[in-house]
């Protein structure tokens, strides 16, 4: 993505894995974020005499490195908005749990779609996702956003026949864990979900289509397709849907504060390419 520095040290053969950086300031940000966000959690529960909860502390450290890492995939232009997103990600997520299973599948899905990495899904992507869709078997929150990744997987992968195989192999080990577990559950929606729900599908209506990105993948031997990062945009709002559906839609806060941010970046920068 976007600097001036040597490409990013990337794992080779995969388009779902990637390296923390620290050469990126961006990188050193996210983690120092994060690291900040766990400790002061800890703290602040001492200090208000709610015994210091060492759980709670690495729930909300990665919820806000999960907010950055959701938002460098959304808008790879905009760094400054994924260091904006984790702010409102720190700040809620020792009153609203995040959903950390769900949230990583939906990171997945949506760097698949949007294509950051460079790479191809590979033969260890395809069995990578077979494991993520049987482990998403065990809660309904996780289905719509395995589902996203299995579309994504078929949609680029340059060997059709596999991707198709391991997407129906994917749906069967999550259906099978998911019937072996008890997982399956009937939706559940209130007022409130419903609201945040129609703000989200509106909010898609305003960012579609994304027509102007500039930064370049991880190994920077290509641009970043615009469709594809709008088609990311669909696998995040697929993924809120499934929070809401089947946990509730607080859970989803990293990612619907990388949305936020991220999505006044897009519109910004929409504005400025039609006044151009």
């Amino acid at each position: 993505m976007s600097g001036q520095v040597p490409p990013l040290r990337s794992l080779r053969g995969t388009a779902l894995a990637r390296l923390i950086d620290l050469r990126y300031a961006t990188n050193r940000t996210a983690v120092a974020g994060a690291a900040l966000a766990g400790a002061a959690t800890l703290i602040g529960e001492a200090t208000l005499g709610d015994g210091a909860s060492l759980p709670t502390a690495v729930r909300v450290g990665v919820g806000t490195f999960l907010a950055w890492a959701l938002a460098r995939e959304l808008a790879p232009d905009h760094p400054l908005a994924a260091s904006l997103a984790m702010i409102p990600a720190a700040a809620l997520s020792p009153i609203a749990t995040p959903a950390i299973g769900p949230l990583v599948v939906a990171l997945l899905a949506i760097r698949m779609w949007a294509g950051t990495v460079g790479h191809h899904p590979s033969i260890i992507d395809l069995g990578s996702a077979f494991l993520v869709a049987a482990y998403a078997g065990s809660g309904a929150a996780m289905w719509l956003p395995a589902a996203a990744l299995a579309g994504a997987i078929v949609a680029h992968s340059p060997h059709r026949k596999p991707a198709v195989a391991t997407a129906i192999l994917m749906i069967l080990a999550a259906a099978s864990v998911a019937a072996l577990t008890g997982a399956a559950e009937a939706p559940d929606l209130s007022a409130v979900e419903i609201g945040t729900l129609v703000v989200v599908a509106a909010a898609l209506a305003l960012i579609l289509p994304i027509r102007n990105v500039t930064s370049r993948t991880d190994r920077r031997d290509q641009a970043i397709s615009p469709g594809r990062i709008g088609a990311s945009w669909i696998a995040a709002a697929i993924a809120v849907f499934g929070l809401a559906l089947f946990e509730d839609v607080a859970s989803a806060g990293p990612l619907l504060a990388a949305g936020l941010t991220t999505g006044f970046s897009h519109l910004a920068e929409g504005r400025k390419v039609e006044e151009a």
